[in-house]
């Protein structure tokens, strides 16, 4: 077994198919196996969501990928929106037992409602290869390290098997924000601008949310400057993020007639 074999044979993909709005549809074996384990528990609650995050919006937990979070929002949003054929991302989860590094791999997957596919495979033995030979010469290294061209295949094998698992499992329809007439909550902002916002959070461009509640693009345009305003916020991702790490998406939405 060549050292690249031994290198690339265990990788691990937690594939995921979300829906146009960011919604989780279905997982593959791996990503259950790492929920099962803790791996997907957001600072807010104490326990991995249920049903593996099927029907979970995955902007949210993306939301506290902290200082990644912008980054992770914008691109899955460009990816949803077709503004973009693929995202990668390299990140690293840092905990008190173990430190791991994944990338992100998203692209269009247009199949029985998904929109997306997203891979994240494990390269934390990649890195943990580089660190050791951090110190060697640039000769070294190249007998040392895989040959990533001939690796390709196994990488893609990984990919294929980690899609393919997600179709095997039982779908369930993504939960679709509604009022909380319990939210005792005081946002800074109006019901409208609420509403707009909550769709925001679902990757919906301008155009998009205007079609959805019945207003002009440029009606919609002045609202989300008055929801940068308010929360004194820059950027459009940002009032994103600061809107998904509030509380469970569908405490975001007011009435359709809401204003």
């Amino acid at each position: 077994m060549t050292a690249s074999d031994a290198l690339f044979r265990d990788l691990a993909v937690y594939g995921a198919l979300i829906d146009r709005f960011g919604f989780i549809l279905a997982v593959n074996a791996q990503w259950k196996s790492f929920v099962d384990a803790g791996g997907l528990v957001l600072p807010s609650e104490d326990r991995s969501p249920a049903n593996y995050g099927i029907g979970e919006n995955y902007l949210r937990f993306c939301a506290f990928a902290d200082p990644l979070s912008p980054r992770l929002i914008t691109g899955v949003s460009q990816l949803l929106a077709g503004q973009i054929d693929v995202l990668s991302i390299i990140y690293h989860r840092r905990s008190a037992l173990q430190n791991t590094s994944f990338l992100l791999f998203g692209f269009p997957h247009a199949v029985e409602g998904s929109r997306a596919a997203l891979l994240h495979v494990d390269v934390t033995p990649i890195f943990s290869a580089l660190a050791q030979n951090r110190a060697a010469a640039a000769g070294e290294i190249a007998t040392v390290l895989p040959d990533l061209a001939l690796t390709a295949g196994t990488i893609e094998s990984a990919v294929m098997s980690a899609i393919a698992g997600s179709h095997d499992l039982v779908r369930q329809p993504p939960r679709m924000a509604g009022g909380d007439a319990g939210d005792d909550r005081q946002p800074p902002l109006s019901k409208r601008q609420w509403q707009v916002l909550s769709l925001m959070t679902n990757g919906m461009t301008n155009v998009e949310i205007a079609r959805q509640l019945g207003l002009s693009p440029n009606t919609v345009k002045i609202h989300v400057s008055g929801i940068l305003a308010r929360l004194g916020l820059p950027s459009r991702t940002q009032a994103v993020h600061w809107a998904l790490t509030q509380g469970r998406p569908e405490k975001l939405v007011a009435s359709p007639d809401g204003r």
